[in-house]
């Protein structure tokens, strides 16, 4: 096991959903990306290449379309375009807000694009948050300690085989 997996151990269990609320009403320019990060664990190369977001009102859900990084033809590794839909639901909503919002207020909205200019960047913004949030901590998250976290959701809902989690995270 990495380093980074093990380490998401020494994080409090919903840190994911503390730096999401920090970032959210502290209103950082990262926060749709990393709401983005939570729903579906991508990668930081693949929101630098942007993750589209439908909302489905319907069936109040959140579609990502994910443009798969880690794409090898030869070893025919990798998912070239990936899709994640979550159900937004009173547990979640006030973490996914934010977008539906987006998509209520611009009632022609369509393949909303969540980008990132600068994973660096992108990535100091989540350790700044979880060193602002947890000061005496050693340990910081990083968008790897989400994904590893959502990697973690999907094995103990017991709902997903390791192919289906393994299709998921790309």
């Amino acid at each position: 096991m990495g380093n980074s997996k093990r380490n998401i151990k020494k994080l409090n269990e919903d840190f994911r959903e503390s730096i999401l609320d920090y970032a959210i009403s502290h209103n950082l320019k990262c926060a749709q990306a990393l709401i983005a990060l939570y729903a579906t664990g991508c990668r930081p190369d693949e929101l630098k290449t942007g993750v589209k977001v439908n909302y489905d009102s319907k069936n109040n859900a959140l579609s990502f379309k994910i443009i798969g990084s880690k794409l090898n033809a030869e070893q025919k590794r990798g998912i070239r375009i990936r899709e994640v839909t979550v159900k937004i639901t009173e547990k979640n909503n006030m973490y996914y807000k934010p977008i539906v919002d987006l998509f209520e207020n611009n009632p022609n909205a369509y393949d909303f694009k969540l980008k990132i200019e600068s994973k660096v960047s992108f990535s100091n913004t989540v350790k700044r948050v979880s060193e602002t949030l947890w000061p005496r901590k050693k340990y910081h998250a990083s968008p790897y300690s989400f994904r590893h976290a959502k990697a973690t959701e999907l094995k103990n809902s017991g709902s997903f085989d390791a192919e289906e989690i393994a299709k998921i995270m790309g």
